[in-house]
């Protein structure tokens, strides 16, 4: 059954209304007619099924027929704090983020980042990457889109963090792999869940590893091999979620 994401104020007495580019979409992608079924969530957690009523004048309504609350998120909160990347860059890696599984992105502007983004530039760019959360989450059956924040800096994100535990990686600690790192903070990573933090193209400066030293946060490599930043937070996602359970079989 094709599925679409809407927003939860878009369902309300047993109908989902649509409109705009939604209707496009079902008319002239799906081929989708009156009568026809469709999956809809709502982002919240829940899937409905609906049966198409009417679609005309760019609004379309449905008629919601089942409703399931699906699990299908990590046992442990994983958030991705992710130096700005080039904007192709910075768009696979909040779709792959997504469908790995992360519950939330953190955009932040390092020292060494190559991309500067105007204020109203960014916003746009952010609600892009919310869009793309969005349909992430449509192809891979999330029915909880992870968050994807406003771009901040790293002071911003280490504020955000507050107690919960945090990996820096540096591509200096290649001796210090992530598993054992994993495997001596598991009970409070399990507890609170975890943010990663990832370098830009240029990686981190020094004053930031000195900023994440002096924060407390544990610090590991992903091996002898140097990764482009688009590689280096999603091999960083998966092996974490690997190591927690979620993506070896079943959640430990």
């Amino acid at each position: 059954m094709h599925c679409l994401f809407v927003f939860p104020n878009q369902i309300a007495d047993g109908r989902v209304c649509f409109a705009g580019e939604e209707v496009r979409y079902l008319q002239k992608v799906l081929r989708l007619r009156p009568g026809d079924c469709v999956l809809v969530f709502d982002g919240t957690g829940r899937e409905y099924e609906a049966s198409l009523l009417k679609m005309e004048n760019g609004r379309g309504l449905a008629e919601i027929t089942c409703v399931r609350v699906v699990e299908r998120e990590p046992p442990v909160g994983v958030t991705l704090v992710q130096g700005l990347a080039k904007a192709d860059k910075m768009d696979f890696i909040v779709q792959k983020a997504v469908e790995i599984g992360a519950s939330c992105i953190y955009p932040v502007i390092t020292e060494h980042a190559v991309v500067k983004l105007q204020e109203e530039k960014a916003a746009r760019r952010v609600e892009r990457w919310r869009k793309i959360a969005r349909e992430a989450c449509r192809q891979c059956g999330r029915t909880l889109v992870p968050e994807v924040r406003d771009i901040t800096d790293l002071a911003g994100a280490f504020g955000a963090q507050q107690d919960i535990p945090g990996i820096f990686f540096y591509e200096a600690e290649v001796q210090r792999g992530l598993r054992p790192v994993l495997h001596n903070n598991a009970k409070l990573i399990r507890e609170k869940g975890v943010f990663l933090y990832v370098g830009p193209e240029g990686g981190f400066a020094p004053s930031e590893v000195e900023m994440a030293r002096k924060r407390g946060l544990a610090f590991a490599g992903l091996g002898p091999r140097i990764l482009r930043t688009e590689t280096a937070g999603l091999v960083a996602l998966a092996v974490v979620l690997y190591e927690l359970g979620d993506l070896s079989g079943g959640h430990e």
